[in-house]
């Protein structure tokens, strides 16, 4: 029998810049990418979640670094975890009324981080700018989400998304990987 993702060891992400910590599977795939902003991000992508229809693969997990200004000092400058739930995680799209959708599961405050776990359906551009029915965007299918938002500074985001059909689904459940990830998060410092 082959192992499922629930039962993988994992290998350490450590920055001793910014002090943290998280366990990723062994199997994920390591890149980096510098941002605008002076921002950058580590992404890491499951391989064997690669859609065999668009090529797309369906579970990553990235952290995100971000600076801030400096009379950030605290979690708390950003608002309570629901304010911060609401100004970071709500897709921007929804204001406009263009059919994404989320579904915040749980926002809690814990181990000096903020922990959110959400599905959503985001609007996004299309490849070429514009669809074969002429718009310039497409509603992506349910995407499970669980986030840590914290102050380090600057901020890192340390997000893991798949779709939902591979979170619960019982060959895939990526939902036990998820928990990993998530629940071995910790500041060094």
């Amino acid at each position: 029998m082959l192992p499922t993702p629930t039962m993988m060891t994992s290998k350490l992400f450590e920055d001793i810049n910014y002090g943290f910590r998280i366990n990723i599977p062994p199997s994920w795939e390591r890149s980096e990418q510098t941002l605008s902003g002076r921002r950058r991000a580590v992404f890491f992508t499951d391989p064997m979640s690669k859609n065999t229809e668009t090529g797309n693969v369906e579970t990553l997990g990235y952290v995100a670094y971000t600076s801030v200004r400096d009379d950030f000092t605290n979690l708390s400058s950003f608002g309570s975890v629901d304010e911060v739930g609401q100004a970071t995680l709500l897709p921007k799209e929804l204001v406009g009324g263009d059919g994404s959708t989320l579904v915040m599961i749980s926002a809690i405050s814990a181990k000096g981080a903020y922990y959110f776990d959400y599905i959503a359906s985001p609007t996004v551009p299309t490849t070429a700018g514009v669809d074969s029915s002429g718009g310039t965007t497409r509603q992506l299918k349910p995407q499970h989400f669980r986030t840590i938002f914290t102050l380090l500074p600057p901020v890192g985001i340390t997000s893991a998304g798949t779709s939902e059909e591979r979170y619960n689904d019982g060959e895939h459940n990526m939902k036990g990987v998820f928990d990993k990830i998530i629940n071995s998060y910790e500041k060094m410092k």
